[in-house]
Formats: C-alpha cells, structure tokens, sequence
C-alpha cells in the first residue's frame, strides 16, 4: 500500500463528514483512508476547534514548501563563524579544516560553505579568494570530433 497525500477534495469531504458528526474511523473508511491519517489531519490543521478545508490546504502547501527548505549551515554559531572567517578572507577550505579542528570531527565541507555563500549570502561572494559572481559549469562534449582520415581501411 502506498501513502499519498491528502488533497484538497479529500479536505472538503473530510470537513463536510465531521461536521455531520461523523468519527475519524467512519471518516476513513469512507475515504477509504486510514483512520489514523483523518485523525492527524484534523488534530493538525485544527484552528481554534475547528477543522476548515481552505485554511488545511494553505497549511499542508506551507508545510511541504518549509519541508524542501533546509539549512545548509545547521546552527547559528557555525553560520555566525564561518562569516567572520569569510571576513578575514579565509578559504572555505581552510573553514572547514578549522572546523573540524576545533570540534574533533567534521562539522562541514567546503563544498557547503560555497553553497552557503551562493545560495543565501551573495554578498559574501566578493570575500572569496575567487570571487565568481556565479560558478562555472563543467562543459561535456556531446558530439566528439574523430580525425576523418579519407578511405581509410580498418584493420
């Protein structure tokens, strides 16, 4: 069995069916939905007693935006660190190894501290011993040139 969310329509039925009075289990079997999962959509989206649909949908949309979104640099003291030794032109390179000097174990790499610095702190860009304003992609080749040599006979 697989999970899917649940959707806008569900949330209206769902309003609908408890405000008849109907239980979370009676709910479910209906929707053909767990029990359990009518439950902790109305505990959830609950605004001061009251399950209403709309106001459930912008607040699962919200949550699944806030899910996506992650903070590169975990903590505040790390992020707080990293700028002052980005302000005194250290390397992410040598951030991280300080780091990792420091606390015993890697705390970040590099490659975050850029990802950081792009992604969030742009103006942090020009602090860079590179200071790229955007970072170069690798090119392949798609279509590589073979010498052509003129009635060439295979060995």
């Amino acid at each position: 069995m697989s999970y899917k969310q649940i959707n806008a329509e569900e949330r209206d039925k769902i309003a609908i069916l408890k405000a008849k009075g109907y239980s979370a289990r009676e709910i479910g079997k209906m929707l053909g939905r767990h029990h359990s999962t009518i439950a902790n959509e109305l505990n959830r989206n609950k605004i001061m007693g009251r399950y209403l649909p709309h106001k459930a949908q912008e607040k699962a949309e919200m949550r699944l935006k806030q899910n996506h979104k992650h903070k590169r640099l975990k903590t505040y003291a790390i992020r707080i660190a990293v700028e002052e030794m980005l302000l005194k032109n250290w390397s992410p390179e040598l951030i991280a190894g300080r780091l990792k000097l420091l606390h015993g174990k890697q705390v970040i790499s590099h490659e975050v501290i850029y990802q950081w610095i792009y992604n969030e702190k742009p103006y942090l860009i020009g602090y860079l011993v590179r200071s790229h304003k955007e970072r170069k992609k690798r090119h392949t080749c798609k279509n590589k040139r073979s010498i052509r040599i003129p009635d060439r006979v295979s060995i």
